[in-house]
């Protein structure tokens, strides 16, 4: 071979060896901004799926306010227990019935409810204490009627005691 067709071949490889290096750290520099690239739009979708869950979570909440305050006003609070007595009192007059709480207890409970637990005493007619004891049992509040105990006798009419537990909101 002639020394000048050497000289080419040995600058072709050169070049080619060049070219080769090159395209290697082409390629290893689109791998490593590649593999950036997707931790960025990976961290990009978690926050926007953490955004959409936030949104669904607020619009849920703001479609069931009403629905919330609608189940609120069936739960008695500490400060509106004086309220709950003084309106069954009230049932109490309009139906013909003296009544009287025997007994008062806030039993303490974990959670977000405690326990009203109450002992009414009622005289009068048959017939108005028992729309007392249809009227306890109706009462717009989560409560249940644990004992009631009847008396009917034709001197003093009839006696009732009621133990019931309301639940309180804390």
């Amino acid at each position: 071979m002639a020394r000048r067709t050497k000289i080419v071949l040995v600058f072709c490889l050169l070049i080619m060896i060049f070219s080769v290096g090159t395209l290697g750290g082409v390629l290893y520099w689109i791998n490593r901004e590649g593999s950036e690239l997707s931790l960025q739009v990976s961290a990009r979708a978690r926050a926007q799926a953490q955004e959409a869950a936030s949104a669904r979570a607020q619009a849920l909440s703001d479609k069931t306010t009403d629905l919330r305050a609608q189940l609120l006003s069936f739960m008695l609070t500490e400060e509106k227990t004086g309220d709950f007595l003084t309106s069954v009192e009230t049932v109490g007059r309009n139906s013909g019935v003296s009544l009287s709480t025997d007994a008062l207890e806030v039993k303490k409970q974990e959670g977000l409810f405690d326990t009203l637990s109450v002992r009414f005493s009622l005289s009068g007619t048959e017939g108005g204490v028992l729309k007392m004891l249809e009227q306890l049992e109706n009462i717009p509040y989560h409560s249940t009627i644990q004992a009631i105990t009847i008396a009917t006798t034709k001197e003093t009419g009839a006696r009732a005691t009621v133990e019931m537990q309301v639940t309180l909101l804390k």
